[in-house]
C-alpha cells in the first residue's frame, strides 16, 4: 500500500508491505522529509497509558 502525507504541498510518501517469505513482517519505506508541523495524534500514547494505569489499580 502507498500512503502520501495531506498536508498541502508536502511530497512525503509511505510503502507499506509485507514479506513474502513472512507475512508476518511488515516492512514500512518512507520517502522525502515533512518540512511542516506534524499534528499528534489524538490517542497517543500517553494518553493510553495513563488511561490503562487508572483501570490497572484494582
Amino acid at each position: 500500500s502507498y500512503y502520501r502525507c495531506t498536508h498541502h504541498g508536502c511530497n512525503v510518501k509511505k510503502q507499506v508491505q509485507r514479506l513474502s517469505k513472512d507475512e508476518g513482517v511488515v516492512v514500512t519505506t518512507y520517502e522525502g522529509i515533512h518540512m511542516h508541523l506534524i499534528e499528534k495524534p489524538r490517542d497517543n500514547f500517553e494518553s493510553i497509558l495513563s488511561q490503562m494505569q487508572v483501570f490497572g489499580n484494582f
